[in-house]
């Protein structure tokens, strides 16, 4: 069964497979820590997406709860089936095949930040080629990046 990352999108589903037995019970959501202003513990909405999600299950009558996790443990615990959902996360193929996505809450530009005096300019992605990407254990890769990884332009 698939899981839910990305909850606006998957509202209906969620509200369909409640029953009447656990329509009390609130709906636990996992996000990831110092994220803001999306996600973060400090901001006494938990940030803007976590208040999002907030006011669309209320609105459609459902309490709902949420924890703050590391973002891999936050993942994988919503794979397991622990949470109801979890977000914001980037979408990639490897976890369309185990959880339902939303429309994007919100929109991010992705950016390449490097040393001055490692590139000298910088006009397009072939500019990065024979770089290396950080990159945190357990985030996505967005798109171009990943084509850079796959042509083996860019390591990891």
């Amino acid at each position: 069964m698939r899981r839910f990352l990305g909850v606006l999108a998957g509202l209906a589903s969620i509200m369909a497979a409640q029953s009447a037995a656990t329509a009390s019970e609130p709906l636990r959501f996992v996000t990831g820590p110092d994220f803001p202003p999306f996600a973060d513990q400090a901001d006494p909405q938990g940030g803007l997406t976590t208040e999002t999600v907030r006011r669309v299950f209320e609105a459609a009558g459902f309490e709902v709860t949420f924890e703050f996790m590391d973002w891999r443990a936050g993942y994988e615990a919503a794979l397991a089936g622990r949470f109801a959902g979890a977000f914001p996360y980037l979408w990639d193929s490897a976890r369309d095949g185990s959880f339902r996505f939303s429309q994007a809450i919100s929109a991010l530009d992705m950016k390449i930040a490097a040393r001055a005096d490692r590139i000298a300019e910088f006009d397009d992605l072939d500019s990065v080629h024979g770089e290396i990407m950080c990159r945190p254990v357990g985030y996505a890769t967005a798109e171009p990046f990943l084509t850079l990884l796959r042509d083996a332009r860019f390591a990891l």
